[in-house]
């Protein structure tokens, strides 16, 4: 046989064993995340309704959110698919690109699993947070490990922080006995969230009765000598999904140095309730 084609024929082999290898190594990873997912969606949860008197323990800003998103007279919001595009930066220097994500919440168990796919690199994600334990994967290729953290303690707290933050794909967690409302002035509520341990806060700001922004002081990293960065969420835009007047348009930003790294620009292109 010529040497040229002995070395084609070796080549095509490890082509052909590189790309079997990757093919299953996604397909684990995938199914890990259906695993995952399929943990936080099980159980049968009982829905109730939300009635006025539900809400008179809230400040006005939190009551006036509540009743102009359409919560009161609505069905709680237990369980959250929902299906995200839009563009996002990895760094601050780099250019966009155009995730496909998918984000399965389970509100009274404050749980969610985040599944998303980049196109460079065939890059995959996963961020799980459950029982008050979060796992960060990020795989290239969807084969070499580039992020691999569970269970630190920076990285729970960021988890729990993110859960509070977006609360505004489920707005009647509000009203949850974890919560704790402090009015700040005409615009602007504190709330904490005490699980798990753990007590994460928020500012919550107001324009014409929804909410407009939200904000806090999380862990970006989870590096030894790594300090809570300022992470701030702004809604764009609202639309109206079976009863719920929800955010459908967000840009989220970390305040680094000063300086302003939006990483995330959140297009929602689907969810479903419950």
């Amino acid at each position: 046989m010529p040497i040229w084609l002995t070395r084609t024929l070796i080549g095509l082999l490890i082509a052909l064993t590189l790309i079997i290898i990757t093919c299953i190594t996604r397909q684990s990873f995938h199914q890990k995340t259906n695993k995952h997912t399929d943990k936080i969606t099980q159980q049968d949860m009982e829905i109730s309704m939300v009635r006025n008197n539900d809400l008179e323990h809230l400040p006005a800003l939190i009551k006036d959110w509540l009743y102009a998103v359409g919560v009161v007279d609505s069905p709680v919001i237990n369980h959250v698919q929902l299906h995200q595009s839009g563009k996002m930066k990895l760094d601050p220097e780099d250019d966009w690109l155009v995730p496909t994500a998918k984000q399965t919440i389970n509100v009274p168990e404050t749980a969610y699993v985040w599944d998303v796919k980049l196109p460079k690199f065939y890059t995959l994600g996963r961020d799980v947070f459950h029982e008050g334990r979060a796992e960060m994967r990020i795989h290239a290729l969807g084969l070499i490990p580039v992020v691999n953290e569970k269970n630190h303690t920076k990285l729970n707290e960021s988890a729990l922080h993110r859960f509070l933050l977006e609360m505004v794909w489920y707005p009647s967690f509000a009203l949850s006995e974890n919560l704790t409302w402090e009015p700040l002035n005409d615009t602007q509520v504190n709330v904490t969230l005490s699980k798990f341990d753990m007590h994460v806060s928020a500012i919550f700001t107001f324009e014409d009765g929804l909410l407009r922004k939200v904000e806090a002081m999380r862990y970006k990293d989870v590096d030894d000598d790594s300090e809570r960065l300022l992470c701030v969420g702004t809604i764009d835009a609202y639309e109206k999904h079976d009863q719920w007047l929800i955010p459908t348009q967000l840009d989220v930003t970390w305040m680094m140095d000063d300086t302003a790294f939006t990483w995330y620009k959140i297009d929602v292109t689907d969810i479903t309730f419950n």
